[in-house]
């Protein structure tokens, strides 16, 4: 499983460097040839929610994602591995439930076979699959996070 987060990792490294070039290439035939590609735009906002779930986990497992450490200040240690675990629970639970909710859309999109009405008419389930997919990685992570800080409370 962690080699999978780390070609999440990779996936979003190479999904940035695509939308950086493609959209400076947009940017310069728009501007000196009057040219544009067809659906960069859309493309470029696909990318955006994929480089964001393909590459949350990872942040995640770095401990690289924002914090709010104010409270935890001011408590032991101890308490501030029960806080921690409180938070990641609660965060465990909401990304199931987006896990769950994300995956039933997905499969109802896939098998009513609903595509995206714009310029590319790209299958929604394609568009959609990496959120089901991020949300289980991010659920995976969390759980780890859990244990590992229950593990150290014994």
């Amino acid at each position: 499983m962690d080699k999978i987060v780390d070609i999440g990792a990779i996936l979003t490294g190479v999904i940035i460097l695509a939308v950086t070039l493609l959209v400076s290439l947009e940017t310069i035939l728009r501007y000196f040839w009057n040219l544009s590609f067809v659906g960069t735009n859309e493309l470029t906002e696909y990318c955006l929610l994929w480089l964001t779930l393909a590459g949350a986990t990872w942040v995640l497992r770095q401990d690289m994602h924002l914090r709010i450490d104010v409270l935890s200040l001011f408590l032991s240690e101890r308490r501030q591995i029960i806080l921690s675990m409180v938070c990641n629970i609660i965060c465990l639970v909401v990304v199931l439930l987006v896990f769950v909710f994300g995956l039933k859309e997905v499969v109802m999109e896939h098998f009513k076979q609903g595509y995206m009405y714009s310029v590319l008419e790209l299958p929604k389930s394609l568009v959609m699959v990496i959120i089901p997919i991020g949300f289980f990685m991010l659920a995976y992570e969390f759980s780890k996070k859990i244990y590992r800080e229950a593990a150290s409370l014994c």
